[in-house]
């Protein structure tokens, strides 16, 4: 949970320092560059985290996972270069229209080429996390990245030298090129004596990226979704918005996605544990993994919720931007929903209902893209917020009705609520007094 809260407060202070120091028009054109970068890396990912927490839950053997480990970085490396190349293809003929110009499209490149390194990177991170190496699973998957990026941007700002896109993307390549030093570093330290010293099963030798692939559709596919019903508002955007309403979008989004830091990290945490008891058929133990965690991190949520609703014109007003204030408040409300359900996209896909949980995420792409659209000219860029939240009920009621089917727990229900703050205070009180 700390790395958790590191992690979000090193990617504020970069997206502050960010709209510090760049005009609003230079700060959407970043911040659109650094979606796209978010998103390709994500796609590339391709759910390797959950494909390698089964693998180590199953086989806790390294010389078991060493095959699939290797076969997911070339995959990897594969969908990354293709998916930064068809960008580079597109921004190159004129596809976004805020990329307009020699200079920006350099720029845009840059970011292309940190997509490829940094995707590699996250099948380390993964195998970090199924191996409960939470430092090493954070610093390779964001907190890296962003203390390099902090850090060279804070001293820019010390020295008063400016900056503009480009040289915001020369930083941003230079620094992912030293996580991936750093990353491979740590990797070697902590697991190059026992990956040596252990053989490799011939069957996971034999198996091709070809094979990888198929053995991890189902999650490539609904990380797919999940991804472009998250980041679709701001994807459209390129096409639709000027760089200034990118702006006023992109640190709306990055500002609402602080109200459900702590969900993503517990159900992180949680997800090793909810997949024995899935492997187990433990449904007591399923509903208890994550029953204080549900707790901490609704309340979590409310109480953002609550301060971006009184206070988003001054929250917003520090980062620069202004007159966008219901587009923080709906945007933030899309990630309350999806907290309030809890972790029931996790478990469809842990217990193996891939096609169940794919087609609540396809329904909720086409809903959200269709608000975006169709909204888009009469609601302005609210028309994001609203596509958002429309997208994250649906998708929230559906999973949330077949986890209960699977695993009993109504996540959302008051009463799991109240006994996971009854739950969380008993451990408080026996902490201090025994």
């Amino acid at each position: 949970m700390g790395m958790k809260v590191g992690s979000a407060a090193l990617s504020y202070l970069f997206l502050f320092s960010l709209s510090n120091t760049l005009d609003i028009g230079s700060l959407g054109l970043f911040l659109f560059a650094y979606t796209v970068f978010t998103v390709l890396v994500q796609v590339s990912k391709s759910g390797v985290d959950l494909v390698l927490i089964k693998a180590v839950t199953s086989r806790p053997s390294l010389s078991d996972v060493k095959g699939i480990f290797a076969s997911n970085i070339l995959l990897i490396l594969s969908v990354s270069a293709v998916c930064s190349a068809m960008f580079f293809g597109a921004s190159s003929y004129g596809v976004f229209d805020v990329v307009d110009s020699n200079e920006k499209n350099l720029g845009f490149s840059l970011v292309l080429i940190a997509v490829v390194i940094i995707s590699v990177i996250q099948v380390f991170g993964a195998l970090f996390q199924s191996r409960y190496k939470v430092v090493a699973q954070y610093w390779a998957m964001n907190v890296g990245l962003m203390a390099f990026l902090s850090a060279g941007l804070g001293a820019f700002i010390l020295l008063e030298e400016p900056l503009g896109f480009l040289e915001i993307c020369i930083l941003f390549l230079a620094c992912s090129l030293l996580v991936m030093i750093s990353v491979l570093v740590v990797f070697y330290r902590q697991f190059g004596k026992e990956l040596a010293a252990e053989s490799t099963s011939m069957e996971q030798e034999k198996n091709s990226v070809f094979q990888t692939f198929k053995n991890n559709s189902p999650y490539i596919a609904a990380a797919l979704l999940t991804i472009f019903l998250q980041w679709m508002p701001n994807l459209l955007g390129g096409v639709f918005m000027t760089e200034e309403e990118l702006g006023g979008l992109g640190v709306s989004l990055r500002l609402s996605i602080a109200s459900n830091f702590p969900f993503l990290a517990f159900a992180a945490l949680a997800a090793p544990a909810m997949a024995r008891y899935l492997h187990a058929d433990n449904v007591e133990g399923l509903r208890s993994s994550y029953l204080t965690y549900h707790a901490v991190s609704v309340s979590f949520a409310s109480a953002v919720l609550i301060f971006f609703t009184v206070f988003s014109e001054f929250m917003l007003g520090m980062f620069g931007v202004h007159g966008y204030e219901d587009l923080l408040v709906l945007c933030t409300l899309s990630w309350w929903v999806r907290v309030a359900v809890g972790p029931v996209g996790t478990i469809l896909m842990l217990s193996g209902n891939y096609r169940m949980a794919i087609s609540s995420l396809l329904v909720s792409v086409v809903i959200c893209s269709s608000v975006f659209v169709f909204g888009y000219p009469s609601l302005g860029v609210n028309a994001a917020g609203w596509a958002l939240l429309a997208g994250s009920v649906q998708l929230s009621l559906f999973n949330a009705i077949q986890a209960y089917r699977i695993s009993g727990a109504l996540y959302a229900s008051p009463v799991y609520f109240y006994f996971g703050i009854s739950s969380l205070f008993r451990k408080l009180l026996m902490k201090k007094y025994g």
